[in-house]
C-alpha cells in the first residue's frame, strides 16, 4: 500500500528578493499532519549543526530562519550550507528528510545595535581575484538605500580580508561624504574571510 509518509511535503521556498536577501533569509515549507515531534537542523558544509529548531506536534506551514546560528554566528555568505527535517509521528515513527545545499550570496542584519550587510566574495570580485565584478555597482546602490533606511549616524565601516576590498570601498566612498566612511579593516573574523561586512551606524 501507499506509505503514509509519502504525502508529507518539506522543501525550501525561495522568494524573489533584492540583491541584500533581507531576514529572514530563507523560508522552509513542510507539510505535515498527525506528528508528536518535528525538528529542523541546518548544517554547514563540515556537517556539523548550524542551527536546530524543533517543536511539539506539527510544524508551522512556513518555517523562516534569521540566518542566526544556534551560538548567535550570522551566517557566511557564500558558504554551503544543507538542512534536514526530522518527523515523529504519534505512534512513535520516525523519518529524517534530507534536503538540498543552499547558499546565501548577500543578507543584511539589522537590530538594536546597527546594521550588518554581508556580502560574498565571490559576487564582488572577480575568480582570478584582480578586479571588481560586473554586479559591484548593483550591490553599491543597494549598500547606500540600506544606509539611508537604516543609519541613525551616517557611518559606514567594512571589515574584509580580500586584496580588492579597500578598491571596493573606494566605490561606496564616492557615494557619501568622507566624514562618514570610515578606514577599511583587512581583518575579518575567523570563518568570515569568504565575505564582505559592511556595518552601518
Amino acid at each position: 500500500g501507499e506509505n503514509k509518509w509519502d504525502s508529507f511535503t518539506f522543501k525550501l521556498i525561495s522568494p524573489a528578493f533584492a540583491n541584500i536577501q533581507p531576514q529572514p533569509v530563507k523560508v522552509f515549507h513542510a507539510n505535515f499532519s498527525d506528528l508528536k515531534y518535528w525538528e529542523m537542523h541546518i548544517f554547514r558544509s563540515n556537517g556539523d549543526v548550524f542551527y536546530t529548531v524543533s517543536g511539539d506536534d506539527n510544524p508551522p506551514a512556513d518555517i523562516p530562519w534569521d540566518g542566526i546560528g544556534n551560538s548567535g554566528e550570522m551566517l557566511v555568505p557564500g558558504h554551503n550550507y544543507s538542512f534536514s527535517f526530522t518527523a515523529v509521528d504519534r505512534a512513535g515513527n520516525k523519518k529524517t528528510f534530507p534536503g538540498q545545499t543552499f547558499t546565501i550570496v548577500a543578507a543584511f542584519f539589522a537590530d538594536s545595535s546597527g546594521t550588518q550587510i554581508r556580502i560574498a566574495n565571490s559576487e564582488l570580485f572577480d575568480s582570478r581575484g584582480s578586479s571588481l565584478s560586473r554586479n559591484v555597482e548593483k550591490y553599491i546602490q543597494e549598500i547606500a538605500l540600506l544606509r539611508n533606511l537604516y543609519s541613525t549616524s551616517g557611518r559606514v565601516s567594512m571589515q574584509s580580508q580580500h586584496s580588492l576590498a579597500a578598491h571596493f570601498f573606494d566605490r561606496l566612498r564616492a557615494l557619501f561624504s568622507e566624514k562618514d566612511v570610515s578606514p577599511v579593516s583587512l581583518l575579518a573574523a575567523a570563518g568570515n574571510e569568504g565575505c564582505v561586512a559592511i556595518f552601518i551606524e
